[in-house]
């Protein structure tokens, strides 16, 4: 048979499939808690208070918004975009989670639930391609 790579780099398959496993858990764990907030979640309107941009010039919209007990809360949403569509006193429709109000997701913005669920299903597919590879 002939080996995929030579020598003594044919041990970092294990390690590497193993923590590409661990990496596709973590995601399928953090899409199903998505799923979960989304179905209990609760809608509301907000004001865009501020926007982190991060090093990828992702914008994060911070929101304050108030539950019907009357509380005020300001929160980053959990999701972001990939350009600059929120301004700083904008109107924003979003949705809660009533058993922690800091996690929102502003209407328009992806949950991350379907992109963290594609990445589960990829890094589990590596680890597997990385086991038979060291197998074989």
């Amino acid at each position: 048979m002939r080996q995929l790579l030579p020598g003594p780099a044919v041990w970092l398959l294990p390690p590497l499939a193993l923590g590409a496993l661990v990496a596709c858990v973590l995601a399928a764990r953090q899409a199903r808690g998505d799923a979960a907030r989304l179905r209990r979640a609760l809608p509301a309107q907000g004001t865009v208070v501020g926007v982190e941009v991060n090093s990828s010039q992702q914008s994060f919209p911070q929101v304050r918004y108030r539950t019907p007990d009357g509380a005020d809360v300001v929160a980053r949403a959990h999701s972001s975009s990939d350009h600059a569509r929120f301004a700083v006193g904008q109107p924003v429709g979003l949705r809660y989670d009533p058993y922690d109000p800091t996690w929102i997701a502003v209407d328009g913005l992806p949950t991350g639930s379907a992109a963290t669920g594609v990445a589960a299903v990829v890094l589990g597919v590596v680890a597997v391609l990385l086991l038979v590879a060291w197998v074989v």
